[in-house]
């Protein structure tokens, strides 16, 4: 009997061996998949060919501030402008499943996806972007909101997807803005960050009417916008081939909402 007993838990080790060599073999061919389809994606991001728009994200600002934070000052300080909420990050090789924007700390194209508003002087095409600028009289500034659902999943499509930008029209020396990330099916249903512009005379901004476009894979891409919706509470619909609010998962889906602002000064 004792034999037996020997022989069946050989037999049961080794079937418990080999059934966790083959899972670990299956999730080592998974990440294998994964990585490759995220090169593909990331040589289908490339397409998109657009100098001004490339470069690496700056570092994610403090998530302290909030976007309900007073949009202008003048007294010498300048306007804290966060990231948030705070939410699961995930690495690129391990996204999640589910619908989720922006939340991958080192995409290989933009780097952290958490500070997906960024801002920089529209003369300096190859300029890093920036999450603060001082502003100069007589220049423009072009703004950049990176959009990308990070689901592995292919089925954890995102519906209702919209982009906001709160662009204070109020006067100061220091000004913070705000763009949001919004979706039906998301978790969490929106996601927000922030920049500031500074400067030693007081000023306001103004957008540059009929700058603001969408880029992304499309063969229908720059989208170029008539509205200023993404400007408003409602939001500007996100898409692939049309703007229907339904962003996919994965680079190839990518899309950046691109716009031109102007400091206008008192004197």
């Amino acid at each position: 009997m004792a034999a037996v007993a020997l022989i069946l838990s050989l037999v049961t080790g080794v079937q418990n061996w080999s059934t966790s060599a083959n899972a670990a073999d299956g999730s080592a061919r998974q990440l294998d998949e994964q990585r490759r389809a995220n090169e593909i994606n990331r040589e289908m991001l490339d397409r998109i060919n657009q100098p001004a728009l490339s470069g690496p994200n700056p570092g994610p600002t403090d998530q302290a501030a909030t976007p309900k934070a007073k949009g202008c000052l003048s007294d010498g300080t300048s306007v804290p402008a966060g990231w948030g909420p705070a939410r699961p990050i995930f690495a690129d090789t391990a996204t999640p499943q589910y619908a989720l924007f922006n939340s991958i700390r080192d995409n290989p194209n933009l780097g952290d996806e958490r500070s997906f508003y960024a801002i920089k002087d529209a003369k300096d095409t190859n300029g890093p972007w920036k999450k603060q600028v001082r502003v100069e009289k007589g220049h423009t500034y072009l703004v950049r909101v990176y959009i990308r659902n990070d689901a592995a999943d292919v089925g954890a499509i995102a519906t209702g997807t919209s982009v906001m930008v709160n662009l204070p029209t109020c006067t100061g020396t220091s000004i913070a803005t705000n763009a949001w990330i919004k979706s039906n099916d998301a978790f969490p249903n929106e996601v927000w960050d922030g920049l500031t512009m500074n400067s030693d005379i007081p000023f306001n901004v103004a957008y540059m009417e009929g700058s603001a476009a969408i880029y992304n894979n499309s063969p229908n891409s720059p989208f170029r916008l008539t509205s200023t919706d993404f400007l408003e509470v409602e939001g500007q619909k996100i898409g692939f081939d049309s703007m229907d609010g339904v962003v996919r998962p994965g680079y190839s889906n990518v899309a950046y909402l691109v716009f031109e602002i102007k400091p206008q000064f008192a004197s």
